[in-house]
């Protein structure tokens, strides 16, 4: 079964419901066939369906990853002791609405859903039964939460967050009701397509862009084996929404020593010298229109005092510096004292800039190759993806265009993986304890499959 072609038929359906960047159906796509290979799998990141107003069509967008993912579990509400025991009892993939309800201020639950991000820590010990007996429940399952607003840190971090837009007036959407029909057709084959390739994750093994930091890549390395695994175009458009999803640092929600970091840096390279006093430095702050330093303490910026007390975290101090024209010696900050954090807790991209992109894929990336349009070089069957269209920094390629190709072992193993004839399932294979999802698969030419769960084990049926 070609996994390129399987792709392309859950972005399209999930496409019919999305009202988002052209990107984000093919992201929803490739998490949802990640809920099929969760046995592979050491890393499983939140999806997060976010929007910044009510009618986004958050709920519809959850509701048809339900219809589409490996047994799914979807609610409203849920509680702590309700969610690792479901997760240990039934190992569906969960689907939470209204987050933004009641996760905010419960610490129990977020800690729980922190948990399940790795196989090595997705655990929780209880006392159960009269005898107080402890015992270590699993946490480890795919989660997809959708709610307005923002996450909270941590999960954010755990997390690919999805943002939806509000549909126009004239634009017509989808129910998923209307989707019931395509939906069965695709889960049945993805059970198919997931039993076929037990090593799918670990025959691809790819390295996420350098861009990301290490929990971002964490959450898209799965992702990308798997559009790895279907051709080169697959893997170059995942490689992107990576970067455009994950790829620049978000401070809206930044510490302020993080914010303090960013803004210094600025300072220094709009002022261009290597050397700075506090009060230059706090001046240049507060001439940043979109920072808040010059909102503080009334107006008047933050003080040297509390500028020395937070660079200090880092180990950056002033030093006794003479400076020219100035006859006496006076404290200043010198840049090569924070190349180092700078380094260390900034996200930067190819050469220290920020991701610019001009509007989305199908809509056309800002081109890098005037001049030199031809098609990349696909497997056969694969759809013609123009060169230029990638993420641009300033300009400039945001990727070396090598990166999106797949090593030359993974390149003889996709097409031998096309040039195979994969068995179907057979007669023991189900595609899991759903109503309108069970039915057998029939195959002349058996194989060993996995034991399938059954009826008891599975969530109670929604569909």
């Amino acid at each position: 079964m070609d996994t390129c072609e399987l792709l392309a038929e859950l972005e399209d359906v999930i496409a019919k419901v999305v009202v988002a960047d052209a990107h984000i159906p093919f992201v929803i796509g490739l998490w949802v066939a990640m809920t099929y290979l969760v046995e592979q799998t050491q890393v499983l990141p939140l999806l997060a369906i976010m929007a910044p107003e009510k009618r986004c069509g958050k709920t519809v967008t959850l509701e048809v990853v339900a219809r589409l993912a490996h047994r799914p579990l979807i609610a409203a509400h849920a509680t702590a002791a309700a969610l690792f025991r479901v997760t240990e009892e039934w190992a569906p993939t969960i689907l939470l609405d209204e987050i933004d309800s009641f996760i905010r201020d419960n610490e129990e639950l977020r800690g729980l859903l922190n948990s399940g991000h790795t196989r090595s820590a997705a655990g929780v010990l209880r006392c159960v039964g009269d005898s107080n007996e402890p015992r270590l429940f699993c946490t480890y399952a795919p989660k997809a939460l959708a709610g307005i607003g923002k996450l909270s840190d941590t999960l954010q971090d755990r997390a690919i967050v999805v943002p939806l837009q509000r549909k126009l007036r004239d634009h017509e959407v989808a129910r998923p009701s209307d989707l019931a029909t395509e939906a069965v057709r695709l889960t049945r084959r993805l059970t198919r397509w997931a039993a076929d390739r037990p090593s799918i994750l670990s025959d691809c093994p790819l390295e996420p862009p350098r861009e990301l930091d290490d929990r971002a890549a964490d959450n898209w390395r799965h992702l990308l084996s798997i559009a790895c695994e279907a051709c080169p175009a697959c893997l170059r458009r995942a490689r992107e929404a990576s970067l455009l999803m994950s790829g620049k640092q978000d401070f809206d929600d930044a510490s302020t020593h993080v914010l303090l970091l960013r803004d210094s840096r600025e300072v220094f390279e709009k002022s261009g010298r290597a050397r700075l006093t506090p009060t230059e430095l706090i001046k240049g702050l507060m001439d940043l229109e979109e920072s808040p330093w010059a909102t503080m303490k009334q107006g008047n910026g933050p003080s040297a005092r509390f500028l020395a007390n937070q660079l200090r975290k880092y180990g950056i101090q002033s030093k006794g510096t003479r400076l020219p024209g100035v006859p006496n010696t006076v404290r200043a900050y010198h840049r090569a004292d924070f190349e180092e954090s700078w380094s260390r807790y900034l996200s930067t991209d190819v050469d220290g800039e920020k991701y610019s992109v001009a509007s989305p894929y199908e809509a056309g990336l800002q081109s890098v190759n005037k001049g030199n349009n031809e098609p990349d070089p696909l497997l056969p069957g694969d759809h013609a993806v123009d060169r230029s269209q990638r993420p641009t920094v300033n300009g400039k390629s945001a990727v070396d265009g090598s990166e999106f190709y797949p090593s030359t072992e993974n390149i003889e193993l996709l097409q031998g993986v096309r040039g195979h004839s994969a068995p179907l399932l057979t007669d023991t294979m189900r595609t899991g304890a759903q109503s309108g999802r069970g039915d057998v698969l029939e195959d002349p030419e058996p194989f060993d499959a996995p034991p399938p769960p059954t009826d008891e084990d599975a969530p109670p049926n929604i569909y």
